[in-house]
């Protein structure tokens, strides 16, 4: 099965077609229409996920050029309650918006998205990744799991899970690597 993996900034002219495909994920997936407080970064894809440096979406396409799944990543921006002070825009990154096609599932596809991500991340300097997923999206809890993703939090219908990055700290790798030369 042939798909490739691309950053949406440098496919803008897929920007619509992405809005679209999300909209009708969350159609499928949430039985949601468009909701302005949950879903203000599909509209500004640009403006949350372009623009800012540190921020990233990545779009998988079929050979077709079709999409078949997406993900986002953007610092940390929410300001749930029980997580005050544990998480930042500066060290925390948080995925969003990962959907793969149903029949393009169990094709390595949402883990080749992830990986991209998590290396973004550490590109980036974030020390972790936080996430969300729903209770009732039982697939998607087993998924995170499976990459190596902790629950922190259940609350209500919404289980919150994290990751701590080995994010190589080059100052640090190149003293020590010094260090050993001046040993030997």
């Amino acid at each position: 099965m042939y798909y490739s993996i691309v950053n949406l900034e440098e496919h803008s002219h897929l920007i619509n077609n992405t809005k679209k495909y999300l909209f009708e994920k969350i159609k499928e997936e949430f039985g949601l229409s468009y909701i302005p407080e949950y879903h203000y970064d599909i509209v500004n894809l640009e403006k949350t996920y372009m623009i800012p440096k540190r921020n990233s979406f990545y779009i998988a396409l079929n050979s077709d050029n079709k999409i078949i799944g997406t993900l986002g990543i953007r610092g940390y921006d929410k300001n749930f309650e029980f997580f005050k002070g544990k998480y930042s825009q500066d060290k925390t990154a948080s995925l969003w918006r990962t959907y793969i096609d149903k029949e393009y599932k169990r094709h390595k596809i949402g883990s080749k998205l992830v990986n991209i991500a998590e290396e973004f991340a550490k590109d980036h300097q974030y020390k972790e990744i936080y996430l969300h997923t729903q209770k009732d999206l039982i697939e998607g809890y087993h998924f995170w799991s499976s990459l190596n993703y902790i629950k922190t939090i259940e609350d209500n219908d919404t289980i919150h899970m994290e990751k701590k990055l080995n994010v190589l700290n080059l100052a640090a790798f190149k003293r020590k690597q010094l260090a050993k030369s001046i040993k030997t």
